[in-house]
């Protein structure tokens, strides 16, 4: 999940209501957050295979982090850069 980033601008105008660059943040931002966290909880970002490839090769990664591997049907968490199949039994 990508929460979007606030550029520091002002929140409120003169007479005390939002500005509309604020109104826009927070709108995007209940957006992330509602495609992300339902009723049962967090969803994961779902991925392709390809795109984990692309991620595990790439430097911008953190422990952790889980996805779901959307063509192997696969529940994945990232230990030490490599994105691995969590086992359910």
């Amino acid at each position: 999940m990508i929460i979007p980033t606030f550029s520091g601008d002002a929140i409120v105008q003169s007479d005390g209501m939002p500005t509309s660059e604020f109104k826009n943040w927070i709108d995007q931002l209940i957006l992330t957050l509602q495609q992300n966290a339902g009723t049962e909880g967090l969803t994961p970002s779902s991925l392709t295979s390809n795109d984990i490839s692309t991620i595990e090769a790439s430097d911008v990664k953190q422990n952790g982090t889980f996805i779901y591997d959307n063509e192997n049907h696969e529940m994945k968490v990232n230990i030490n850069g490599t994105f691995k199949t969590i086992q359910v039994i």
